[in-house]
């Protein structure tokens, strides 16, 4: 189990338009950013790619190696909210918070509630590999997916707060979210 890397740096240039998707943007690779990462394994790869990033990779594990001048390891556990509130508080605010860490479903809602009020307007929160939230070994349940209190479901309940098809006035309110 590892938990989400981080990358940290004061942005310096603005984010890009992502063609065909209004409001979506993505970072240029050449900017500051901070970034993180829960798991880590991939450190060495992100600070190649954002050539003046700051990465900070979280993981429950002591692991060798994938440091280097703009890498900075963190040993802690993702499922604990207490510790991850803590290391926003001192190395946050995050551009970039890419969570490939555990996987279960309690660390992944532990995370992101966590970590995502660190986030810079504009930042992004990555969650990788959610088709483990419907995995039993990783906290899904065989059976009435409703009964389920996955990381999907956490995200199902966001999206549907943004354009809650229950409101009166839905059609009206969903026309701008489209």
């Amino acid at each position: 189990m590892g938990g989400p890397a981080l990358v940290h740096r004061t942005l310096r240039a603005p984010l890009l338009p992502i063609p065909g998707c209004p409001g979506a943007s993505v970072g240029n690779r050449n900017r500051w950013l901070s970034r993180t990462e829960l798991g880590g394994a991939s450190l060495r790869m992100w600070q190649r790619y954002f050539r003046r990033g700051l990465v900070y990779g979280l993981d429950i594990f002591e692991k060798a190696g994938n440091e280097g001048h703009r890498v900075r390891k963190l040993r802690g556990d993702q499922s604990d909210a207490e510790f991850l509130e803590d290391m926003a508080g001192k190395i946050g605010p995050f551009d970039i918070v890419i969570d490939d860490g555990s996987h279960v479903n309690d660390h992944v809602k532990k995370s992101f509630q966590s970590l995502f009020p660190h986030v810079r307007p504009g930042g992004l929160y990555v969650i990788e590999d959610l088709q483990t939230a419907y995995w039993p070994g990783y906290g899904g349940r065989d059976g009435e997916p409703a009964a389920q209190r996955t990381s999907i479901d956490m995200l199902k309940e966001l999206i549907d707060g943004l354009c809650p098809a229950r409101r009166s006035d839905a059609a009206d309110h969903c026309k701008s979210c489209w």
